[in-house]
């Protein structure tokens, strides 16, 4: 005995996990402006209105074709959607996140005398669906009311987490110009016939009017352009007179683009389409307000878009390191596929897409990077090194003014070639090489050694040769007290030389884990360690000293 069982759907997990796995907040925004714009259009007028418990209510008004009553039970149903195949939208999926709110109200009416005005509302359809209910909606009609062609939505008491951080004006008028049907660059291709095909509108931008709170609390209402924010192109950029906050690379901005490849690919045509710059800081950050914790970093680079409206970033078509941060590049093509939250691309392998990518990253390494580093990465290397010799320049003029400040050091004879007190280790090794040069000095020292080499990069200053001809190594420091600071190993030094011995006679200091002691014997100084370790410290503030005295 055989039955054939069909797959039951538990339609309100379903709705509840679509609605739930809302990945960027705004995405509701992004939903709304492609379905008007997708209703052929012309105006839409957005308006977010925060109520007093810091919900939202969010009302898209558009004069487009409308819908009828078939029309308004898909937008609350799921998977049926009368978009192409190869168009954003077609799984339907995009208005069940409005379904995260208090309440749901669509008004409509279609562009012909026939038509009713459709009215639809949906109540509490979030609590519901998190109750294991289904929510219903209610569908009224009435008579068609002259010039109100066009649907309105309204989404009242949006269901997110601090609401204000992403529906303010500038975090909407910067989302809606990157990643909705608002913000697409699809104009730059109006000259490809056959993209009307394959594209709704495709010479055609939407006027957008949005009016929502500002960071301060009040409202904003104005006019955003209905095209993709890229920076004006700049590239004989001048810095104003006395900014010197800004260079040239930072105001630069170059276009690229429109560029467009076309083959066919199992019998289908495929075709990929790249517009970009590459421009310096100022200029990116002219073309974007980034909300907060997102970063240059973060939004710029190449973008892989569908209906010419950017869903991920593709970095690597354009740098392996972080040189795509400078470039802002879009590359299209419908035969890309994006996942149910169209935020990565579904169809990787697929092999229309791999051609679209590969032909992506041709136009990019033959028509866009050669010129970017010729002019762009050209002047910031410029810049570059013309910093560097300003930071020098700057390094040795505080240096010079520095220079006069220095203590003088007591001249043991007008032949002597050391005029400042040291200040650091590497002064105290010149004068220690001054001392050794002279013969009076020289006697003075405890051994009568001779420099071999010196280094601050190895773990002993320097190897000096006694007058038996023996390789010893000899640690330099400013102050005595340093040696126990730095950790040096026992076996790394024979002799310390210092400019102070701040170290009183008797007193013990840890190195290596063993306790130094300081001793003195016939006016010479020792660091001793049980009967057999016996360093000699020679300290050349106390030579000089002695020089000095038995000179008068």
């Amino acid at each position: 005995m055989s039955e054939t069982y069909i797959p039951e759907v538990d339609m309100v997990s379903l709705y509840l996990e679509i609605a739930r796995n809302l990945v960027e907040p705004l995405e509701i925004i992004r939903e709304a402006i492609s379905n008007s714009h997708d209703a052929t259009a012309a105006e839409i007028s957005i308006i977010v209105d925060p109520d007093t418990n810091g919900a939202h209510t969010i009302e898209i008004v558009d004069d487009g074709e409308g819908m009828d009553e078939d029309g308004i039970k898909r937008f609350f149903d799921l998977g049926r959607s009368e978009k192409l195949p190869d168009r954003i939208g077609e799984k339907g999926l995009g208005t069940k996140t409005y379904f995260r709110s208090q309440r749901i109200e669509v008004e409509t009416q279609r562009n012909d005398q026939s038509s009713k005005m459709i009215s639809a509302r949906m109540e509490d359809p979030w609590q519901k669906l998190q109750n294991d209910e289904m929510p219903t909606v209610d569908i009224d009609f009435r008579n068609r009311e002259p010039g109100k062609d066009g649907t309105t939505v309204r989404i009242i008491g949006y269901c997110i987490d601090q609401p204000e951080r992403f529906f303010n004006f500038k975090i909407l008028e910067d989302y809606i110009r990157w990643f909705t049907a608002a913000g697409s660059f699809k104009t730059k291709f109006a000259d490809y016939p056959y993209l009307h095909k394959q594209v709704k509108n495709l010479g055609v931008a939407p006027r957008l009017f949005l009016t929502a709170p500002t960071r301060n609390g009040n409202k904003e209402d104005h006019e955003i352009p209905g095209t993709h924010w890229f920076a004006p192109p700049n590239e004989t950029p001048k810095v104003p007179q006395g900014d010197t906050d800004l260079t040239p690379s930072d105001l630069y901005c170059r276009h690229f683009g429109p560029f467009e490849k076309s083959t066919t690919t199992q019998r289908k045509q495929v075709s990929v389409q790249v517009y970009g710059t590459v421009s310096g800081e100022h200029s990116r950050r002219t073309a974007s307000h980034l909300r907060q914790g997102h970063t240059l970093k973060s939004r710029f680079g190449c973008y892989l878009c569908k209906d010419f409206i950017p869903f991920t970033r593709r970095n690597q078509l354009v740098a392996s390191d972080e040189a795509y941060l400078h470039f802002h590049i879009l590359v299209n093509s419908q035969a890309f596929s994006m996942t149910s939250d169209r935020n990565s691309l579904a169809n990787e392998d697929d092999a229309a897409v791999q051609w679209a990518l590969e032909a992506a990253k041709e136009i990019i390494d033959g028509n866009i990077k050669p010129i970017a580093e010729r002019t762009y990465f050209a002047m910031r290397k410029q810049e570059e090194e013309e910093e560097k010799l300003q930071r020098q320049r700057d390094k040795l003029a505080a240096r010079r003014g520095e220079f006069s400040g220095l203590p003088n050091l007591r001249q043991p004879s007008d032949q002597w070639p050391v005029l400042k007190r040291p200040t650091c280790e590497a002064q105290v090794a010149v004068l220690f090489a001054a001392v050794l040069g002279n013969q009076e000095t020289r006697e003075l020292l405890p051994c009568k050694l001779k420099i071999g080499t010196y280094s601050q990069d190895s773990p002993t200053d320097m190897i000096c040769v006694d007058d038996n001809g023996k390789p010893v190594l000899v640690e330099l420091e400013y102050k005595l007290s340093n040696l126990f600071q730095h950790g040096h190993a026992l076996d790394t030094f024979d002799y310390v030389v210092c400019w102070d011995r701040d170290i009183e006679v008797g007193e013990s200091r840890p190195v290596a884990g063993k306790n130094l002691t300081l001793a003195e014997k016939d006016n010479q100084w020792f660091l001793t360690w049980g009967a057999k370790i016996r360093v000699p410290v020679i300290a050349l503030q106390e030579i000089l000293a002695r020089y000095a005295a038995e000179a008068t």
